[in-house]
Order: structure tokens, then C-alpha cells, then sequence
């Protein structure tokens, strides 16, 4: 016997158990690997529902980019952990913003969400810590880095470059 979705929440309510909450999502949501979602810039709704989650926050934007809010405010306000690695650019040729971003990333309380405008350079971080980091080869890195949300060539060669130079 089933019992419909809401009725079973009922008696969960009715037992003092609550039913689990739905795990937030962002555009372009990817979930590379336990307790790590990457996508797209969250809306002030959708940073709520992940504060309310108790994700960490790793946003990958610089401050000329319009949120369509104050994010960092939000995430103080929220008491959400909140942490800006600028990616784009200039910044993609300084491998302080790489060990920064890995730093981040290895530290960061679980779940973390990690997003940029679309998920593209979430993506690209994504690939350049595998390989870094993790010692994946660059064909498996890029292979699991587009399934994260990596789409321009441009800057996987870009980050091919700085892997280059390591």
C-alpha cells in the first residue's frame, strides 16, 4: 500500500517529524561530487534557501559584475559563509587566484556552493583542481569539469595555460 505524498507528510507533521527540505538548486545546476553543488548566480530567494541548508558559499564573480543585489550583504546578513575568489580577466593569468580558489574549495564546510554568472568558470576552476590538486589527467579532468558546467574553449585554454606553467 502507498500512501500519497501528502498524507504521509501529515503524519509526519502529526508525529513531530518533519519532512525532509528540498535541496536548493541554482541555474545550471551540477552536483560534481558529495556535498558540492556548482551553478549559476543564485537569485536572493535562492541564496536564502541554501543559507537555510547551511551551504558555504564560493562565488567566483568580480565586483564589476551585477548580482541584481548585494550578495555579500545578503550572506552577512543570513549568516551564510561567504567567500569572493574574482575569476575573469587578468585574474586568469595569476596563480594566486587558482591557490586561492583550491584553498577555499579544500576548506570550505560541506555543502559549499560554488557559482559564477552561468557556471562556466565554476566549471574551469573545477578542471584546473582536478588536475592540480587531485593529479587527474587533463582528458578525465575536462571530461568531468564539462559535465560541471565548463562550455568555452577559450578558457580551458586559458587554464591549460596556467597548468602549463606549474
Amino acid at each position: 500500500m502507498t500512501i500519497p505524498a501528502t498524507a504521509l507528510s501529515l503524519l509526519l507533521f502529526a508525529l513531530g517529524h518533519n519532512p525532509p527540505a528540498e535541496e536548493p538548486v541554482l541555474a545550471n545546476a551540477q552536483r560534481p561530487e558529495e556535498g558540492v553543488l556548482f551553478g549559476g548566480q543564485p537569485t536572493e530567494a535562492e541564496l536564502e534557501a541554501l543559507a537555510a541548508a547551511g551551504y558555504t558559499i564560493l562565488d567566483l564573480r568580480t565586483p564589476q559584475e551585477d548580482r541584481g543585489y548585494d550578495e555579500a550583504a545578503a550572506a552577512e546578513r543570513l549568516g551564510i559563509e561567504y567567500h569572493n575568489v574574482p575569476v575573469g580577466g587578468e585574474t586568469l593569468d595569476e596563480t594566486s587566484t587558482y591557490e586561492r580558489f583550491f584553498e577555499l574549495f579544500e576548506q570550505a564546510e560541506r555543502p559549499v556552493a560554488v557559482h559564477c554568472a552561468s557556471g562556466n568558470r565554476v566549471g574551469g576552476l573545477y578542471y584546473a583542481y582536478l588536475v592540480a590538486r587531485r593529479g587527474m589527467s587533463r582528458e578525465e579532468a575536462v571530461e568531468k569539469a564539462r559535465a560541471s558546467g565548463l562550455r568555452s574553449d577559450s578558457l580551458r585554454q586559458t587554464i591549460d595555460r596556467y597548468l602549463d606553467s606549474r
